[in-house]
């Protein structure tokens, strides 16, 4: 993969709950162990040289900031706030992406996001 919008396809092709949100950010649902889904989205960046992979966790007046950022200590993911929404990110370049590397980029950061929310949350919502 190359270029953004084939980013897009391979998500769209693999993904059956894939959707564009717009034209540079598609969502999609990652299954995860348990009957969990993570909520995935990738941007488009940097005129499609890079893709920013997030995914939420919770909103911020409900989570232990504390806990968040010492759980944050063991993970290679950033976490951000968007507005409300706590997320974990991270950016990939799609020079150099494939659909494999697209694939374990997302899963192990979709399934820590995951663990974020129960432990922090005891929900499923993101």
């Amino acid at each position: 993969m190359a270029t953004w919008q084939d980013v897009k396809a391979y998500i769209h092709a693999n993904h059956s709950s894939a959707e564009d949100v717009d034209a540079d950010h598609v969502r999609f649902g990652w299954e995860m162990d348990g009957n969990r889904t993570q909520m995935v989205v990738l941007s488009n960046q940097l005129n499609g040289e890079a893709v920013i992979v997030t995914s939420g966790i919770g909103e911020i007046d409900q989570l232990d900031l504390r806990k968040l950022l010492m759980m944050t200590n063991e993970t290679l993911f950033s976490v951000a706030c968007m507005g409300t929404l706590v997320v974990m990110q991270q950016l990939l370049n799609t020079a150099t992406l494939d659909a494999e590397e697209l694939n374990i980029a997302i899963g192990p950061m979709a399934a820590v996001a995951d663990a974020f929310e129960r432990e922090l949350t005891g929900k499923d919502v993101y």
